[in-house]
């Protein structure tokens, strides 16, 4: 994958040379930097560049940049949604998000600048509940990755959180619920929201729901937007999203880069998982 190029426009040189250093050493930053202080910029040398922060902010000098590819800033504070203005001086990664959810708007596949593998998101079903499946969970959980920990997002309100970490069952942290919220809200930098929140060193995970009904009520889109942000956080090479007894949501199953099925080796054990992968090849056309 091509590392993705950022283009700023600036006037201040200690702003502009301060912004360009937090976007080249942001931790798996995509972007190859390219600082201009002086204007106009040859618009050929702007035409490769797959986002451009336009500090200038001035039609006469540019009059023809892409609106698709750029992020105007403004040195007065104003509200985002008036005029399409983001204010410069407030927090940088806030900006870098923004950034990247350009890029994930119009389709781009975010990788890393040093090589790191992409994130891939695993949906789970265990069809048999019980000691011997959350067993090989914990041990396909703490496995994963090559010194990154898994992050492990429990979709049932009962879910093998309760015997894996019993310690942690209690609701008294943030947890599903609150990412729910987060997502019906179209919150941004939701995969820094996510880090804060999440529990554990073996593997990071959130508490479960507190009740079904409300990850009944993810939409296609909400499912969309929560696994595009995740795609673009960087901190996770392996993201679990566990159906526990359930099965996974249709629009969460085609969005998966795979899909597997945790049971014991009991014969009933072997019998659903059987059926629930004759199901999930269904749904999804065979790709799990």
């Amino acid at each position: 994958m091509r590392n993705l190029i950022m283009a700023i426009l600036e006037r201040d040189p200690l702003y502009g040379n301060r912004l360009c250093s937090y976007m080249l050493h942001h931790e798996d930053s995509p972007f190859e930097v390219q600082l201009y202080l002086e204007h106009p910029v040859d618009g050929a040398l702007l035409a490769g560049a797959d986002v451009i922060l336009d500090g200038v902010d001035d039609d006469t000098l540019y009059p023809s940049l892409p609106g698709e590819r750029v992020i105007r800033l403004t040195a007065i504070p104003v509200s985002e949604d008036i005029g399409g203005r983001f204010y410069k001086y407030q927090s940088a990664d806030r900006l870098y998000q923004k950034a990247l959810q350009l890029l994930l708007d119009r389709g781009c596949r975010i990788g890393s600048r040093g090589g790191r593998q992409e994130c891939r998101i695993i949906g789970l079903m265990l069809p048999c509940p019980g000691e011997a499946a959350f067993v090989k969970l914990g041990q396909l959980l703490e496995g994963s990755g090559d010194g990154a920990p898994a992050l492990y997002l429990p979709l049932h309100c009962l879910s093998a959180l309760s015997y894996l970490r019993p310690q942690e069952t209690e609701q008294t942290a943030e947890g599903m619920s609150d990412l729910i919220y987060l997502v019906k809200q179209r919150k941004e930098n939701l995969a820094s929201r996510i880090s804060v929140m999440a529990r554990g060193d073996d593997f990071r995970a959130l508490l479960p729901a507190l009740t079904p009904e409300e990850t009944g009520e993810m939409t296609a889109e909400d499912w969309h937007f929560l696994t595009d942000q995740l795609r673009c956080s960087g901190d996770y090479e392996r993201i679990y999203m566990d159906a526990g007894g359930s099965f996974l949501p249709a629009a969460l199953a085609g969005l998966c880069d795979e899909c597997r099925i945790i049971a014991g080796e009991d014969p009933l054990s072997r019998q659903l998982a059987a059926r629930a992968e004759q199901l999930l090849e269904h749904m999804t056309g065979g790709q799990a």
